[in-house]
């Protein structure tokens, strides 16, 4: 069985490739997530982040985690440089109550959530929140700042000055 298994349940004729769902993902090998081009929108969202000093968490299949380590080294050096990504399925084993999970797929919000910690979803076409998808920054921001306001010791006082720039 593919970790990729649920992808097949999105609204996405992989015939037009000629081959099932799980054909597809498992197809991808590690220069194909090596070579993708960064989105738009990541920068802006990794610099409102930094404050709370994000480690990118990645689920590789197969042997993809070696492209996904060169696309980390290529377009985040700083995240390369101190070590601040952890590559693996298990992203609940990173929960605590002071961790905020942003992951685009229910399944492992749900179980961060299980495992005691937060969870923020990502706007993206195959989840709940699709129709934002086009502009995800800001409603991902819009809850974190949220949480920040109910919960004011999940921050260090130097973050919640941010915060509150950040807000207006």
């Amino acid at each position: 069985m593919s970790i990729f298994q649920n992808h097949t349940q999105y609204d996405f004729d992989y015939s037009v490739f000629g081959m099932s769902g799980n054909e597809f993902w498992n197809s991808l090998d590690h220069d194909f997530w090596a070579n993708l081009e960064m989105l738009p929108w990541a920068e802006e969202l990794l610099d409102y982040l930094e404050p709370f000093k994000p480690c990118i968490l990645s689920s590789p299949a197969g042997a993809t985690a070696s492209g996904k380590q060169r696309w980390i080294k290529k377009h985040l050096p700083k995240f390369w440089n101190d070590g601040r990504y952890l590559l693996g399925p298990a992203k609940h084993y990173a929960a605590s109550p002071e961790a905020i999970l942003i992951d685009d797929h229910e399944v492992k919000i749900q179980e961060f959530k299980d495992a005691g910690g937060r969870g923020i979803l990502f706007p993206a076409p195959w989840n709940d929140l699709r129709a934002l998808a086009d502009s995800p920054v800001i409603p991902v921001i819009n809850i974190l700042l949220d949480i920040a306001s109910k919960d004011l010791t999940l921050f260090s006082k130097q973050t919640w000055g941010w915060h509150k720039m950040a807000k207006g």
